[in-house]
């Protein structure tokens, strides 16, 4: 009696094995999806440019030209030679497009973070001061140093 209940527990688990091993030929597996229709040697750019642009973010920083304000790396400021947006938060005289919109979207570096908030008319705001973008004068002179960069000029 005994080796009956053995051999079909045997058979049971064995039929358990081998109806796990079918299933992975018959069902496709779970995968996270790919982006889009981003091409992998698009992504592959990117991240390298990424990369890069941390880099250069950290020899400014080094260099005194450049501020970190954000949990990201602003490729406006860097790719312009670095921007003082601790400084222009603090003086209220306005922040690139770039640190705006990661403000709002909540990429604020850590020691900042509870100082931005929103408003009642969800304007952004800095220890309670509007957060403005730099003046037309200044963007255009962001735009044409970051052109320069970019040229190598």
């Amino acid at each position: 009696m005994h080796q009956k209940k053995l051999i079909l527990g045997i058979l049971l688990i064995v039929s358990g094995y081998v109806l796990g091993l079918a299933q992975q030929a018959w069902i496709e597996s779970a995968q996270a999806q790919e982006d889009s229709g981003v091409a992998a040697e698009t992504i592959l750019k990117v991240r390298s440019a990424y990369s890069t642009l941390f880099d250069a973010r950290k020899d400014l920083i080094a260099e005194g030209r450049h501020e970190v304000s954000l949990r990201v790396v602003n490729t406006l400021a860097v790719g312009a030679g670095g921007t003082e947006s601790l400084k222009d938060l603090e003086r209220g005289t306005g922040v690139d497009p770039f640190t705006y919109g990661a403000l709002y979207a909540g990429f604020a570096e850590p020691a900042i973070a509870s100082e931005i908030s929103l408003d009642d008319s969800g304007r952004l705001m800095y220890r309670n001061k509007v957060v403005r973008l730099y003046s037309p004068e200044r963007m255009k002179q962001l735009y044409k140093d970051f052109e320069r960069y970019a040229a190598g000029n």
